[in-house]
């Protein structure tokens, strides 16, 4: 009897394994989120130049100013394939947190870090990295001095491309702006010479005025005092 009873607790606690390993548990969730698809902006440009470093800012509004760690990734120099425009984008790894993003503009330079030949630094006046655009003195430090001479190279190729760009542009609205400068010049002839007309007879005008009273006061004193001739009607 008491074989029988062993087994038959082992059988029962066999199924109860059985059970709780089988079973596999189905939640309908309360609300569904559809997937939405996350833009960077990067899906609008080209890839220019792609190499990992290390950037810095300095903190100017520290006691005393010192330069901070802004993160370690992939700095890279993209196009717009539309507008032609070339930005500087730097993520920190694994979190993907912007730490760089601004325009190339013809103004900007790298200039040699403390005498390092591995780092660069530079300004931008509209830096996006915390959304607000602020200006920031950065620095990026790369692996070897062969890298920060290829993103030097790379980096003054576009600033180049930028400025010829820019060129353009002014060409372009001079050509724009000549005709409408010329009608312009052409209106203000006019005005002149309008101005000049108006003067003249308001010249006149004046000098028949002047003969008018003359006039008047002549006759007043031939004719004795009639202090209402005085009065001129235009």
């Amino acid at each position: 009897m008491a074989d029988t009873k062993d087994t038959q607790e082992e059988h029962e606690t066999s199924v109860e394994n059985t059970e709780d390993t089988n079973h596999d548990p189905h939640f309908e969730p309360i609300v569904s989120l559809p997937e939405q698809e996350i833009k960077t902006l990067e899906e609008d440009e080209e890839e220019l130049f792609k190499m990992r470093a290390k950037l810095f800012r300095f903190a100017s509004e520290n006691d005393p100013p010192e330069w901070k760690e802004r993160g370690t990734g992939d700095v890279k120099l993209l196009k717009h394939k539309e507008k032609g425009t070339i930005r500087l984008l730097m993520r920190r790894d694994k979190t993907l947190k912007i730490c760089a993003n601004h325009y190339i503009t013809p103004a900007m330079e790298l200039k040699p870090n403390a005498g390092s030949d591995r780092a660069w630094v530079w300004n931008t006046y509209a830096d996006f990295a915390d959304e607000a655009p602020k200006p920031e003195l950065l620095a990026i430090r790369f692996l070897n001095a062969e890298n920060a001479q290829k993103f030097k190279a790379k980096f003054e190729e576009c600033r180049n491309e930028v400025k010829g760009d820019k060129g353009k542009e002014i060409e372009q609205v001079a050509c724009k702006v000549t005709p409408v400068s010329s009608f312009v010049s052409f209106l203000v002839s006019v005005t002149a010479i309008l101005l000049g007309c108006i003067y003249k007879s308001r010249q006149a005008f004046i000098v028949q005025y002047i003969l008018k009273c003359c006039l008047i006061k002549h006759k007043a004193s031939t004719y004795g005092n009639c202090s209402e001739l005085y009065t001129v009607r235009f």
